[in-house]
């Protein structure tokens, strides 16, 4: 399994990449002579968006935030290769994910700290799959013994609620590019849950 999950998570993340180039690209070479500059219709797709897709970006920066959280109780400790592993492509992928959507809230005149006010109502929402503060302290002082078993559990519900987050974005929300990482969220995490859970199986 070495190797199989940052090759997945960079495919599905190169995936999502290149689907937002296309999408700008196709809204750039859109002929002006077809649409007038006066008409709603006239705005680039890659500068549509509603307000799911900003509740998508605002909520889901802390989520990943979290996830990255969670890998930085990782540093220090005698891991198995393969959690090795995992962890550092959720670390790569996920950072790349904030600063993409940091960007577009940034170009929507969002503040990406808008959603700070919402943390502990999302910690207290089952489906967001966030970890409590009471969740974290007893991962971070978990024995060895335990501590990737505890860990890969609590990654797989923060992996559930992130896929809900993103179909509900795929099912509500506009902006293409938002749409085209919700979808590489799905693919890459659902990729990750199925290992995690056989990690788990293993022992």
């Amino acid at each position: 399994m070495i190797g199989i999950t940052v090759s997945r998570t960079r495919r599905a993340f190169a995936l999502a990449v290149a689907l937002v180039a296309a999408t700008t690209a196709l809204a750039a070479c859109a002929s002006p002579a077809a649409t007038p500059a006066s008409s709603p219709a006239a705005t680039s797709a890659a500068d549509s968006h509603n307000d799911v897709d900003v509740e998508f970006a605002t909520q889901m920066v802390p989520h990943h935030q979290q996830a990255l959280d969670m890998v930085a109780m990782t540093e220090g400790r005698d891991l198995s290769p393969e959690f090795a592993e995992l962890t550092q492509a959720m670390k790569a992928a996920q950072t790349d994910e904030i600063g993409l959507m940091t960007s577009w809230l940034d170009r929507w005149g969002v503040d990406p700290a808008a959603a700070e006010s919402d943390h502990m109502a999302m910690m207290h929402d089952d489906s967001m799959g966030m970890m409590t503060d009471d969740d974290l302290a007893a991962l971070r002082d978990s024995a060895a013994i335990n501590f990737e078993t505890m860990w890969l559990t609590m990654m797989i519900q923060h992996h559930e609620g992130a896929i809900t987050m993103a179909q509900d974005e795929l099912a509500n929300g506009m902006d293409a590019d938002v749409r085209a990482l919700a979808t590489g969220i799905v693919s890459a995490q659902q990729d990750e849950i199925a290992q995690m859970k056989a990690m788990i199986a293993a022992g």
